[in-house]
């Protein structure tokens, strides 16, 4: 763009633009607060290997016998 040009219609998509990325700033936060809510709920993954108890009872490392 050359010096003493018109440049209406740049400042017009300029301010669309903005609008847009404003929008897509607040979409944003609205999912990242869901995604939040949503993976709060998801437990620990764990190996195949590690021993699962459904009793409150400590197990040793080693071992799957109570300490």
């Amino acid at each position: 763009m050359q010096a003493k040009e018109d440049a209406d219609d740049l400042v017009a998509s300029k301010k669309e633009l903005d609008a847009q990325v404003e929008a897509n700033r607040k979409k944003t936060k609205e999912f990242e607060v869901t995604m939040r809510q949503r993976t709060s709920t998801v437990g620990n993954i764990v190996g195949k290997a590690v021993p699962v108890s459904l009793t409150e009872v400590h197990l040793s490392p080693r071992s799957i016998t109570p300490v």
